[in-house]
């Protein structure tokens, strides 16, 4: 889970008063119309930060450090995103709330070397299924964050650094995006533990973020 260090004042684009009256002032001066009083209220609404592919994790302790945070997208939340009117509510469901911050951490077991270890021991039909679905639910993470980078919020995309994921097609075009860096960090550090012996686990994880701030703290 991300410490209270990924949260730096860059991903807060709050409007107080002294805020809003100084942007009203220069807005005059360059004689240029006002926002309307509905425009803040629509900024003030929106979520500094949601979760795709993950149960409430990183909302909760958002939460907690005074970020607004409400949408979580899962399957344990009910979000079965294997299907296809499924996904398009939730990409619909992003575009109209417009979080600030989107992470991305669609399932990755397709895409391990060590966990296809024993792919000899599975049909190649339930093998190709399974990849087939994993493509799918990535290729929507990556959807809904080029749709954060579109309007000018930020996004990051998390998976194993061995991942095949980040040598497919549509991998390979996120990181090359104009404003996308990428850095490693071990999951340790936010307490990922083993599921059997519930002992800390190293995890070497990719991270691909348009966000300077989370780039410099996950760095």
């Amino acid at each position: 889970m991300m410490e209270g260090q990924l949260w730096d004042a860059s991903l807060e684009v709050t409007l107080p008063g002294g805020a809003r009256r100084d942007l009203l002032l220069a807005l005059a001066t360059l004689q240029e119309p006002t926002p309307s009083e509905t425009f803040f209220e629509k900024e003030a609404s929106r979520d500094d930060v949601a979760e795709l592919f993950s149960p409430p994790r990183l909302v909760p302790v958002a939460r907690a450090r005074g970020l607004k945070a409400s949408i979580s997208i899962d399957i344990q939340t009910g979000c079965d995103l294997r299907k296809t009117q499924e996904r398009r509510e939730n990409r619909a469901l992003f575009r109209r709330r417009r979080p600030r911050y989107l992470t991305a951490s669609p399932p990755c077991d397709q895409y391990s070397s060590l966990q296809n270890l024993n792919a000899g021991q599975i049909p190649i039909a339930v093998r190709a299924r399974r990849r087939q679905i994993a493509d799918v639910l990535y290729g929507h993470a990556i959807d809904c964050l080029e749709d954060q980078l579109a309007r000018d919020d930020h996004g990051v995309l998390e998976h194993p650094i061995g991942a095949q994921s980040w040598s497919t097609a549509r991998g390979r075009q996120f990181v090359q995006r104009n404003g996308i860096k990428c850095t490693r960090s071990h999951m340790c550090r936010f307490n990922y533990r083993a599921r059997r012996k519930k002992l800390p686990a190293k995890k070497v994880t990719r991270w691909a973020t348009s966000s300077h701030g989370i780039y410099s703290a996950l760095d």
